[in-house]
């Protein structure tokens, strides 16, 4: 393997934690890798810590706040890799990362892979169980934990003219069931990053999001039974009753109560991962 491999790492106002970032991707056992860093406009010092590495990163400065899909679209254009791999600011690659996807992918010949991960209590992230890919990420029996998990081949990129830049959430989710429409993407089934939590999307954000993703692929929901479509709508249900809980509005009343009357089972299942959200929701002694 000697092909080149782009590290892209969108930052934004992330100094305490961005310099560990880029040392997880400046130490990959794959040597013939560049990293490319876009600053979204952060106030913080950010892109001092940045600047520290040298002609090591190559460092893109935006002059206004653009978003993160922005910042990736920028990202690859500066770069010169043969294939792509994105990194969040705020998790970390291990050393084998880009050695083991990049393998894969050229084994198999395929240009679109996604990989596990671990969270920080060391539980493993990220699954397939949905042969229709597009499917299964749309509903949420697919999940590739964050465009962390993301390597693609440029000329897929190019193909699918990179991140929708109008996306606020859910931009790693749209790019990439606009990628797997291309290419049935390849799945690593090894944990090759840590996902750091550093807060939760608001509300807002990911209902927009969601509402972007449901104009964007009506044409592919439309093949879908009735089954998978209810899949979905419970999914995205689920997903707006577990930030609305979070921020303490009532709407996460209708949106389990939605949830449930869609997919029962998903509703169930979701839930069980929030019990001590409820508890906290009744405890105003709780932040």
């Amino acid at each position: 393997m000697d092909e080149l491999v782009s590290i892209v790492i969108p930052a934004f106002n992330c100094e305490d934690r961005i310099e560990e970032t880029i040392k997880s991707a400046l130490d990959q056992s794959y040597s013939n890798v560049e990293v490319i860093v876009v600053d979204d406009c952060s106030s913080d010092n950010t892109i001092n810590v940045c600047k520290k590495f040298g002609d090591r990163v190559n460092l893109v400065c935006f002059d206004s706040n653009k978003g993160g899909s922005a910042a990736r679209n920028a990202g690859v254009l500066a770069s010169k890799g043969k294939f792509i791999s994105f990194l969040d600011s705020d998790d970390l690659f291990y050393r084998d990362k880009v050695e083991k996807q990049l393998n894969k992918m050229l084994v198999s010949g395929k240009d679109l892979s996604f990989c596990c991960a671990h969270d920080e209590l060391g539980n493993k992230l990220g699954f397939l169980n949905e042969s229709d890919f597009p499917f299964g990420l749309l509903s949420g029996k697919n999940d590739i934990v964050s465009s962390s998990a993301i390597m693609i081949s440029r000329e897929l990129f190019d193909v699918i003219k990179g991140f929708d830049e109008s996306f606020p959430r859910k931009q790693d989710v749209e790019f990439f069931t606009r990628a797997s429409l291309s290419e049935s993407p390849i799945f690593v089934k090894h944990p090759l990053f840590k996902k750091i939590n550093s807060g939760s999307p608001s509300y807002a954000n990911v209902k927009s999001g969601i509402n972007l993703l449901d104009d964007k692929f009506i044409f592919l929901k439309k093949e879908f039974s009735l089954g998978k479509r209810l899949r979905v709508k419970s999914f995205n249900y689920i997903r707006l009753f577990e930030l609305s809980l979070r921020e303490r509005n009532l709407k996460f009343i209708y949106y389990f109560l939605m949830s449930f009357l869609t997919c029962p089972l998903m509703s169930f299942y979701r839930l069980r991962r929030y019990i001590n959200k409820l508890v906290l929701f009744f405890r105003p002694d709780q932040g």
